[in-house]
């Protein structure tokens, strides 16, 4: 059987840190541009859905899923993980890649290693978006491939708060329940690269973001932003 892959990408403009970083601007485009039509050069996600909230502040956030083509959907601020649940049985995705709109470079070339890895193995969860399990990833990059399947079984166990908001949280903190493992890591010589993190949660992430924003494009490979990151540290 045939199991759809698609990508969930989670977004609110009303995050605490950095109030409405999505809509943050590097360069041209804002943040959630820069997400998404990254993630739609993937060429394994069959589907891309924006899983947002259904607050009247997530108004024009939801707009951005007509104007770049991608499915929306709307539901509870608190509740994460319905939401993916949601988003998924909705658009028929058995195979979900979740990603954060925190992440405006993640690349759909790890994108595609990550579902392929979790396709050819016995994983309950593949990821790339940290370096956990001794793997030498940069932060903000990175995703995590998970079934529906998973979802629903950690939803039916009536968990609080914190594991509905944060949605693989359960997987991580009963991992010897769980089988997880990195998508082999994809950079030259294994050079570790563990200490750079380029997603956006705080002020000082989007300073150091904007010092690289006129000489990175959409396009910019992993490499090419991270060398232009290191030419600007």
């Amino acid at each position: 059987m045939n199991q759809k892959v698609g990508a969930i990408i989670q977004a609110r403009t009303s995050s605490t840190r950095l109030p409405e970083k999505v809509l943050k601007k590097i360069g041209e485009y804002q943040v959630i541009d820069w997400v998404i039509n990254r993630t739609k050069n993937s060429k394994l996600c069959n589907t891309i859905v924006l899983a947002t909230t259904d607050e009247k502040i997530d108004d024009t956030l939801a707009s951005k899923s007509e104007e770049l083509d991608v499915n929306l959907y709307r539901g509870n601020k608190e509740n994460v993980l319905l939401r993916y649940i949601e988003s998924a049985k909705i658009n028929n995705i058995d195979i979900i890649v979740r990603i954060c709109a925190d992440r405006p470079f993640i690349d759909p070339e790890f994108i595609d290693d990550a579902i392929i890895y979790y396709l050819n193995n016995n994983y309950d969860l593949v990821f790339n978006h940290n370096a956990l399990h001794n793997s030498a990833w940069p932060r903000g990059f990175g995703v995590e491939v998970f079934s529906l399947n998973l979802l629903e079984e950690i939803y039916q166990k009536k968990l609080n708060n914190e594991y509905l908001e944060h949605v693989t949280s359960y997987v991580w903190e009963n991992s010897e329940k769980y089988r997880i493992n990195s998508s082999p890591y994809k950079f030259k010589n294994n050079t570790p690269f563990d200490y750079i993190k380029l997603d956006l949660d705080t002020q000082n992430d989007f300073k150091e973001i904007k010092k690289i924003e006129n000489n990175i494009t959409l396009n910019s490979n992993a490499i090419e932003i991270i060398n232009t990151y290191l030419q600007f540290k």
